[in-house]
């Protein structure tokens, strides 16, 4: 078991990376055709006729009362019913919507032409109003979602808003991603569900009377903290980290699985996650989450040395060999832990000859590190090659970083070749 976490160790150090996004339920909203002129003028004479012959038998409807959550005051009116309008050429166009969803949260991201400035116009428990300059996006029910109920544009004061509303009364969250190679830039809107507080009952106690209390000077008050809104990938990461320096390595597990559900080409959360079921002793389903990383990135090497590690620390030895060999081996400068678990494997299933080649490629590229020597020394030794096992032992014991046990070994394995 030290022998992998210190390779974990020593490989999260040189080869820790960063990573994107979610999977989404893509929703395609098809463009909306312009009516012939003709026929639009033709409408409107035929309504105007039949409301002027009507208009003195008729009344007004009453207007239905608007429902909202009692957790925010809103004003009361009429709302507008949305017009369609020529695009306006200062606004960006809308390249593709993503919407997806969970039991608490849902996400939607809208793909634009160019960077906009949007602004939160209104917010309430199941609806929020953006303005911002986007045409093109028209109202849309979402069969796939439970918790939005979709979204409608429509042009106000010479821009345009976008007005989401949900099912039940969400938190909500806007923020904006720059472009990168695979997306344009984009627009995102959260919603997370908003669970009611429940409210203890206090038993009304005796007012006293009030007493005359001296006004104190008004003091000027700090400005308020901004605090940066963290992603769902953040928030999971941050809450793993925490259950780990509490040493509880159970939850800080299922924060990482969470995590890699979310995004499962998260290098370093996947790494993270084996590392804490190895600190558990779960081989096992630390096997199953390397083996999935090398399915999520084949050609990430990384995840193929864990997965022979791993398979080897289990009793499959001829299974971690299998592993290791690849059609197309990594450069020994880009991946030397590669070949370093190979020759040691191979050398552990009494395959020397196959191991010294690989221990000889090791020690040529990287003449300063002495385990390796000392496994050239081994395997040079057992195949009876008195000279080199000499030589090997020799300049693993003049080099860095042996283990005293080693030191002590090649010590006596010189004494034993005939050397002082």
């Amino acid at each position: 078991m030290s022998l992998i976490n210190q390779m974990l160790r020593d490989l999260e150090e040189r080869r820790r990376k960063e990573a994107p996004e979610t999977s989404q339920v893509n929703v395609v909203i098809p463009p909306t055709k312009r009516r012939w002129p003709w026929l639009v003028v033709g409408v409107a004479v035929i309504g105007t006729a039949v409301a002027a012959w009507q208009w003195p038998e008729r009344s007004l409807p009453e207007p239905k009362p608007v429902v909202v959550a009692a957790m925010e005051p809103v004003a009361e009116g009429v709302a507008e019913p949305a017009s369609e309008s020529e695009p306006n050429a200062d606004n960006a166009q809308v390249v593709s919507v993503q919407a997806s969803e969970t039991a608490e949260q849902f996400r939607v991201v809208f793909e634009l032409s160019r960077s906009v400035d949007w602004r939160v116009a209104a917010t309430a428990a199941q609806a929020m109003t953006l303005a911002v300059p986007v045409d093109g996006v028209p109202s849309s029910q979402l069969d796939t979602l439970t918790l939005l109920a979709g979204w409608k544009s429509r042009p106000q004061g010479g821009g345009s808003e976008l007005e989401l509303t949900a099912t039940a009364p969400v938190v909500w969250k806007v923020f904006s991603l720059d472009a990168d190679d695979h997306h344009g830039w984009r627009m995102v809107v959260q919603g997370r569900r908003l669970h009611p507080q429940p409210v203890a009952l206090v038993e009304k106690e005796p007012v006293a009377p009030p007493e005359e209390v001296t006004p104190k000077p008004v003091e000027e008050s700090a400005p308020p903290v901004v605090r940066k809104q963290l992603s769902p990938r953040d928030q999971l990461w941050a809450q793993a980290q925490q259950f780990r320096q509490q040493g509880e390595l159970v939850r800080a597990a299922a924060a990482l699985d969470q995590l890699l559900v979310v995004q499962p080409e998260d290098r370093e959360a996947r790494l993270a996650l084996i590392k804490t079921l190895l600190q558990q002793n779960q081989q096992e389903q630390a096997l199953r989450v390397a083996s999935a990383g090398r399915e999520q990135q084949p050609d990430d090497t990384l995840w193929l040395v864990l997965k022979a590690r791993l398979l080897a620390e289990t009793d499959q030895l001829a299974e971690a060999l299998n592993e290791l060999d690849v059609e197309q081996a990594p450069p020994v400068t880009a991946s030397p832990e590669f070949y370093a678990l190979k020759a040691a494997l191979l050398q552990r299933a009494m395959r020397f000859d196959e191991a010294l080649p690989i221990y000889r490629v090791l020690c040529e590229a990287f003449p300063q590190q002495a385990p390796w020597w000392f496994g050239r020394a081994v395997t040079a030794s057992q195949l009876g090659d008195r000279v080199q096992a000499r030589d090997s032992f020799k300049r693993a014991l003049n080099l860095p970083g042996l283990e005293m046990s080693l030191k002590q070994y090649a010590t006596q394995q010189l004494q034993r070749l005939g050397e002082n």
